[in-house]
This record gives C-alpha cells, structure tokens and sequence, in this order.
C-alpha cells in the first residue's frame, strides 16, 4: 500500500538503532574488559570520544522541553514555563531573550559536567588521610578550616585537572548552540561561527579554517600548562 515504503523505512531506522546500540555496549563491556594496549582497546577509546558528542546533544534535547515556549494562546509543555504559571506568571520564550539566554545555556552544560566533578572531586576527597584531618580537629580547626587549609590544597592537582577539562569543553562548545538557538539571539560561539562559514550558507573555508585556528591557540595554552603541570608531578 501507499504507507508500506514508510513502515520499511521506519522498521530500517529502528533496526539501525538497535544495531548500533548493541554495538555500543559491546564495545563499551569490551573496553572495560580490556586491560593492555591493543587495536581492540584503541578501537573502544575512539568510539567513546565518538559517543562523547551524543551526550550534549542528548542533554540539548532535554532541555529544550524545559525551556519549551508554545505562544501565548497555546497549551505550554515546558517545564520552565509551567512552573511559571504556577506562580501566575506569563510565559516566555527563554532562549530568545538576549543575554539572559546564555546563562540559560550554561545551565545546561554545568548540568552535564556537574556529575563528572562530583565523581573525580569525590574520589580525591577520599584520598585524603584521616590521620590528617583528625589532627587538625585536635589543634582546633573547625570544619572549615579542615575543608580550605587541610583537604583542599592536598586535591588541588584534581580540582586543576577538572578546571582544564571543564575550560577546553567551553572554549569548543558547539553541540549545545547548534541545538538550542544555532547561535541566534545572541548565543553565537566561535565553534559554530566556524561550522556556519565552513559547511552552510557562508560557503567560506578560508574564513572558516581562521576560526578554527583561534579555537586551537585558545586551547593549546592550557593543555600545555597541564602537560608540564603533571609532568612536575611525575617527577617530584
């Protein structure tokens, strides 16, 4: 029938899906597996880089129900919205509004890194001798003192590794701008700037390449003084 080319469609589109996720968690069970170099380690570390972009992408999506503005006259689905409506307020379109749109973004990247700093940060926090802590309760500090003089320059490596991880993430931020405003109201990044003149209308490699330049002199500094940083430590 007429809808029979569709239905083989979306059974295609299903059966590609399912495909590639039973082949993302087998590469996924066999890097965890896997502890030597090898091709087949090497093969799962690129598919995680890979998969590392669905994750904003993911999390865009996300959110953009949260931020969801339906008009003024219709049916409101956003989270944000409703709760504003709740409260008797009118809603808005969030992301359209200049300047205040781009803190609206960055709660969606600090909501995506929120759990990888909590992990790291937790796990050296654990690290920290009890010995030491219980000393300094002894000679009177109290628990803040404990936590910025005794607990926080003893993870201060940790803390510098999750700094520049974070800060190379926002310097290359693209995902979350292509999805949500596609850098309209004022949301515009360097790395979509970039996308825009290199593979849509600007149709400008030249200019597009020059953006990307700047993205890597932006980025190399920091990785530079983590580099030496952990080789300091190594050495030590």
């Amino acid at each position: 029938g007429p809808g029979s080319g569709t239905a083989a469609g979306d059974w295609k589109q299903c059966n590609v899906a399912c495909s590639r996720a039973d082949l993302e968690c087998v590469l996924r069970i066999v890097g965890c597996r896997s502890r030597r170099p090898g091709l087949v380690g090497r093969i799962c570390e690129i598919h995680d880089l890979h998969a590392a972009g669905y994750i904003f992408l993911g999390a865009s999506v996300i959110w953009k129900f949260v931020y969801d503005f339906r008009g003024a006259d219709s049916e409101q689905i956003g989270s944000l919205n409703a709760l504003v409506m709740f409260f008797g307020g009118e809603p808005e379109a969030w992301i359209t509004i200049p300047f205040w749109n781009n803190f609206f973004l960055m709660i969606i990247l600090i909501w995506i890194q929120t759990g990888f700093a909590m992990v790291i940060l937790s796990a050296a926090l654990r690290g920290v001798p009890e010995e030491t802590l219980e000393a300094a309760r002894i000679d009177g500090a109290n628990e803040i003192q404990v936590f910025l003089k005794i607990m926080v320059p003893q993870i201060m490596g940790t803390i510098l590794v999750v700094w520049t991880t974070i800060t190379i993430i926002v310097l290359k931020i693209f995902d979350i701008v292509l999805a949500m405003t596609n850098g309209q109201w004022g949301t515009e990044v360097l790395a979509n700037m970039m996308f825009d003149w290199m593979f849509r209308g600007g149709g400008d490699s030249g200019r597009g390449s020059t953006i990307a330049l700047f993205i890597m002199i932006a980025v190399v500094p920091v990785m530079i003084w983590n580099i030496r940083r952990f080789r300091s430590e190594e050495e030590s």
